[in-house]
């Protein structure tokens, strides 16, 4: 029993040394990990927004210049077709060399 005391006890504070919280602080501690826990929380649900975002954006961008591809390659015919990936995109990389 002792024994496993003592385990939980490391555990405990290895815990909170990765937490950032001393858990010989009863009072001041549990509300100072809460608080981080819900930061942390806030901070991941935001970047999970952005990156959502950011992908939506990186969709539009590609949409944009698979239409701007296809305009060109309607009015400019076989010489602008090697700016094309093969699932008929425009390569952007392609036209700026």
């Amino acid at each position: 029993m002792e024994a496993n005391l003592a385990k939980l006890s490391e555990q405990k504070a290895v815990f909170a040394q990765e937490a950032g919280f001393d858990p010989e602080l009863p009072t001041t501690a549990l509300p100072q990990f809460v608080e981080k826990s819900v930061r942390w929380n806030n901070a991941r649900e935001q970047c999970s927004r952005h990156k959502a975002g950011i992908d939506r954006l990186n969709q539009e961008i590609t949409d944009a210049a698979k239409r701007v591809g296809e305009f060109i390659v309607h009015w400019n015919g076989d010489e602008m077709v090697e700016f094309l990936t093969p699932d008929g995109s425009f390569d952007m990389d392609l036209l700026n060399q």
